[in-house]
């Protein structure tokens, strides 16, 4: 099993700003999806799981408090733990 992740960056880059980084995130989120499609690799879209939480950003552009990681892991779980179950 393959996996990949769409990324999404938690705040804005200021000298970017917010809707020109919002605008790339989405363009290489779209690009990856279609590549991981046609490569019949799975994806965990981590950035429609959290675009709507960046109140869990940790302010520093790229990383995110605890509970977002969960967020994060449990995605991961979700899709990793019946392939597991299914294989071994």
């Amino acid at each position: 099993m393959r996996i990949t992740l769409l990324n999404y960056i938690g705040q804005a880059l200021p000298n970017l700003g917010g809707q020109v980084l919002e605008l790339m995130v989405i363009r290489l989120n779209d690009i990856t999806r279609k590549v991981m499609q046609d490569e019949g690799i799975e994806i965990i879209d981590v950035y429609s799981i959290l675009a709507g939480k960046l109140e869990l950003a940790a302010g520093d552009q790229y990383h995110w408090k605890g509970p977002a990681y969960e967020i994060i892991s449990n995605e991961i779980q979700k899709k990793i733990i019946p392939v597991i179950r299914q294989n071994f």
